[in-house]
């Protein structure tokens, strides 16, 4: 191809039951983003012949390809410094990286250095004519291979406090209706009332 391709694809999902009318939408929602990336293949002018317009589309893609793999580099020489690595936090860290060198590196700043979970497939040619491309494209997935990325849920600590307290309610509530139901004590009805009303007040 003679162009980089980014594909997103944005889900959410959505946890509860759907609010009737204009009521307020008070489910739990957990949004995903999927980055689809095809990069264009490095390409060498004295081989190619291009001139005009496709040499400007090459040396474009060229530089960009050139400052993915220095941001790439980067990113894995922070990985391999233990001592860098506790003394600063991920932001900082990843500060001075040069993710705005290229609309690439800007696009993929969440996929290389973020809250993800990132895969790289290299495509190789077995021809000898392209050995220094297949070279090359190996060389690149090696240094990929070096930059580790983790995926984790950003959870509202305040909600799920809420969403606990909310549950332990409902369930004082059933068991409080069902003492009822059967006939219980009243010791044991009344300890439930204090339960349920407490949960309430917090």
């Amino acid at each position: 191809s003679r162009s980089h391709a980014v594909f997103t694809i944005r889900a959410q999902r959505l946890t509860g039951s759907k609010p009737a009318g204009n009521k307020k939408d008070d489910r739990k929602s957990l949004s995903s983003r999927v980055n689809l990336v095809d990069l264009a293949g490095s390409e060498r002018i004295a081989k190619s012949g291009a001139d005009g317009l496709r040499l400007r589309e090459g040396c474009a893609i060229n530089q960009s390809l050139t400052a993915l793999g220095l941001v790439i580099k980067q990113l894995a020489e922070i990985q391999r410094d233990p001592g860098k690595r506790r003394r600063n936090s991920v932001d900082e860290r990843t500060k001075a990286i040069p993710f705005r060198a290229s609309k690439l590196t800007f696009l993929l700043r969440e996929s290389l250095a973020g809250n993800s979970r990132t895969f790289m497939v290299g495509a190789v040619s077995p021809a000898s004519i392209s050995a220094d491309e297949t070279i090359s494209t190996l060389r690149f997935a090696s240094s990929v291979k070096r930059v580790k990325t983790v995926a984790l849920q950003n959870v509202n600590k305040k909600q799920e406090a809420v969403a606990s307290l909310q549950a332990e309610v409902a369930r004082l509530a059933e068991m409080l209706a069902n003492a009822g139901a059967q006939g219980a004590g009243d010791a044991t009805v009344k300890t439930l009332h204090d339960d349920l009303e407490e949960r309430e007040r917090l």
